[in-house]
């Protein structure tokens, strides 16, 4: 594979230099504009094109940021920190091709961060091709950002505050965009602050046995900040080629208190517990990129090169003061828990698109990728002369590499009213368990089809087929077998035995008016990795989260998108997706069946005074995963905007949650049923209120040539290729 590798690296470079001989630095005539009177054109904000849609950003937008942007989004459904497509999880986000490796609330502030005055347009991707990786296993979506078309610098500034029961989250921004001749410079720098998080946990069981009972109360309070710094230069000498750097920081601090109290009846031993928790965890995260793009010919044929690194430190804390009294016993027990996390992963990719006609295209590319985790957990409790000692038996560590080596191509042609993307993956992975001294090698092929028939010659009405082949290894944390207390009675750990997913992904699409969408398809797993609730061997009261693989579980879905706009001041989306959930856990296990159900809509109106108001939906029906559920969720929200001094100001009011709904979860396990309802400020009822401004200097010029004949590719430092 290694030798395949280096001979593929090879040939690129001989069809660089052969490509080079012929090509001239020179651009044909620009193709006049012609104006039509008494003529308006809305273009479509929603346009479907062969295997993916793109959804343009339009000025009535402003005042949104990322998140608003994709939760309005066909067919994606975002919830914890999480998203989805068509109900597949797994989804990657890319700004301006590059990969955002972030999860959970860190993910989420991110999105936040990215205002929607800065975002051109975003490409969703249900189904990913054979160009990227093989994890892709939920599509891509990829957020294009807006470059400075003015000679000059544009600045921008906003700030957004949300405020409810108990919570307090403030989020500044600021943006610069600098634009002259052959370069371009920009960045932006947020902040989410929120100083007061204040919920509550409560936590309860259900026995087979009438002598146990279980109760348990707690309340945390939190203070967290992330900072997030982000830059890069973009410069074109030529019309040929384009280089580009960025880089990015993000520092998240967090510190948490909480305090609980537990009633425990078991075997008629009654007991009560006091815990007081502290934590304080700080972590860094820090990324550069690089790429570099050659034209080759000018039928827009190029050589790209695409290089990342992103490093990730974290440093935890956790203190525990436990007090439990029974009937004739108390214990008094202090002790504190230090993790260091090192995570860091290292692309290159080497991509060469050649245009064979105006109906053909071939790509082919290398890859290598280089991850390692580096995870270390002590415990040490106080002893008689109040030293901290550490506590025999419970430290861990886990030192972990991975190596993927990949190859790949597509081929792609149109042929009337026909067009077929067929292309093949090829991944060599080697893993080393520093920590077990195993080493595993495997060799994957991932398939890739996508064909789309037009009905008609107008191609309003098209059909639309994919299939793909995909794998999910493992992530860092699931591996890792050093415990994470949650309480008392439950805790969290890894397993460093995990297999990979295996999944066959296939559908169909029928397409009217570019934009609305029937969808009826399948994601078959094998292997399928699930969280799963247990009871401690050493005491079963104690719980604890874990990670499986389970044998077989299938997802056959139907999913509706709509995308109305009756009149031209009123648009009305609805996204509705039915999924069967069938569920083999172990190989001599039942299957199981379950009808699930995501929806979501938005309702906006275009008032006079560039007044812009919304009302969004999104719910779910109850979820399934492993022994666990997750009950119903239903939310409504509410936004209204105004524009000002020509569109340079925004400013925001709204509420999220209008009916303050909360989440609960249960996990059924073998001696009884837990139920966990948690009550989060950040989640539930909160006021909004933001205000952005943009100004700019300079003045404007008019472009060259070049950069419209090089399909733009000044606007971005990686392009997505189709």
């Amino acid at each position: 594979m290694k030798t395949l590798f280096l001979a593929v690296v090879l040939f690129f470079i001989v069809s660089v230099s052969r490509a080079q001989q012929s090509i001239h630095d020179t651009l044909p005539e620009m193709i006049p504009m012609q104006t039509l009177d008494e003529i308006t054109v809305r273009p479509q904000y929603i346009r479907h094109q062969n295997n993916h849609y793109t959804i343009q950003v339009s000025p009535a937008e402003k005042g949104k940021n990322g998140e608003d942007l994709l939760r309005q989004a066909p067919g994606i459904w975002l919830s914890q920190g999480k998203i989805s497509i068509n109900g597949s999880s797994g989804t990657r986000v890319f700004i301006d091709g590059r990969e955002i490796r972030l999860e959970g609330e860190l993910f989420t502030n991110y999105l936040q961060s990215l205002k929607s005055e800065d975002i051109a347009r975003i490409d969703v991707y249900p189904v990913a091709g054979a160009e990227h990786d093989a994890n892709m296993k939920g599509g891509i979506i990829q957020i294009w950002m807006k470059r400075n078309r003015n000679k000059g610098t544009e600045f921008s500034a906003a700030v957004t505050t949300q405020v409810g029961k108990n919570y307090q989250q403030y989020q500044p921004h600021i943006g610069w965009k600098y634009h002259c001749s052959h370069l371009d410079w920009y960045g932006s720098l947020s902040a989410d602050y929120q100083p007061q998080l204040e919920g509550v946990t409560k936590v309860s069981r259900e026995y087979s046995s009438t002598t146990s009972a279980f109760q348990s109360v707690s309340d945390f309070h939190q203070r967290n900040s992330n900072h997030i710094l982000r830059t890069g230069i973009i410069w074109s000498p030529d019309s040929l080629n384009t280089f580009g750097i960025e880089g990015e920081a993000l520092v998240q601090s967090v510190f948490d208190r909480t305090f609980g109290e537990t009633d425990m009846a078991s075997s008629g031993i009654q007991s009560h517990s006091i815990e007081q928790y502290k934590q304080k965890k700080q972590g860094q995260i820090a990324t550069g990129s690089l790429s570099y793009l050659r034209r080759i010919d000018d039928a827009g044929s190029e050589i790209k090169f695409l290089s990342d690194y992103t490093r990730r430190n974290t440093d935890d804390r956790q203190y525990t003061h436990l007090q439990q009294i029974g009937e004739f016993f108390s214990t008094d027990t202090l002790y504190r828990q230090l993790t260091d996390k090192w995570y860091s992963i290292g692309t290159a990719n080497l991509v060469w698109t050649q245009n064979i006609d105006s109906q053909s295209r071939f790509l082919a590319g290398v890859k290598y990728t280089h991850s390692s985790i580096d995870d270390y957990s002590t415990y040490e409790g106080v002893n008689k002369y109040e030293h901290w000692t550490l506590v025999d038996g419970y430290q861990h560590g886990l030192k972990y590499k991975e190596q993927i080596y990949a190859g790949y191509f597509t081929y792609s042609h149109q042929w009337k009213r026909l067009s077929i993307k067929a292309g093949l993956r090829a991944e060599h992975v080697r893993t080393d368990n520093l920590t077990s001294h195993v080493v595993t090698k495997k060799l994957d092929w991932f398939p890739s089809v996508q064909v789309t028939y037009s009905l008609n010659r107008l191609q309003t009405w098209m059909l639309a087929g994919e299939y793909a082949r995909y794998i999910e290894r493992p992530h860092f944390a699931a591996l890792s077998p050093n415990p994470i207390q949650l309480s008392e009675y439950a805790y969290q750990v890894g397993n460093p035995q995990l297999r990979p997913t295996y999944i066959h992904r296939f559908n169909m699409t029928l397409i009217y008016d570019y934009r609305y969408t029937l969808t009826m398809g399948g994601n078959l797993h094998t292997d399928l990795i699930r969280e799963f609730s247990k009871q401690d061997a050493a005491n079963p009261e104690i719980s604890y989260i874990t990670y499986e693989n389970h044998y077989r579980e299938n997802h056959w879905f139907v999913a509706l998108s709509t995308p109305f706009q009756p009149f031209y001041w009123w648009r009305l989306s609805l996204n509705l997706i039915g999924v069967r959930q069938d569920i083999r856990t172990y190989r001599d296990s039942k299957m199981q069946s379950h009808y699930l159900f995501f929806g979501n809509a938005l309702s906006s109106f275009s008032l006079p005074f560039d007044i812009t108001m919304e009302f969004r939906y999104e719910g779910n029906s109850r979820l399934y995963s492993g022994n666990s559920e997750v009950a119903p969720m239903h939310q409504v929200h509410f936004q209204f905007r105004k524009r000002l001094l020509d569109d340079r100001m925004v400013i925001t009011l709204g509420m999220n949650n209008l009916f303050n709904r909360m989440a609960s979860y249960s996990g059924h396990l073998e001696n009884y049923s837990q139920h966990t309802r948690i009550s989060i400020p950040s989640s539930g009822r909160r006021f909004q209120v933001g205000i952005s401004y943009r100004f700019q200097q300079g003045k404007k010029f008019r472009q060259k040539s070049v950069e419209k004949t090089i399909g733009g590719e000044r606007n971005r430092l990686t392009r997505e290729f189709k």
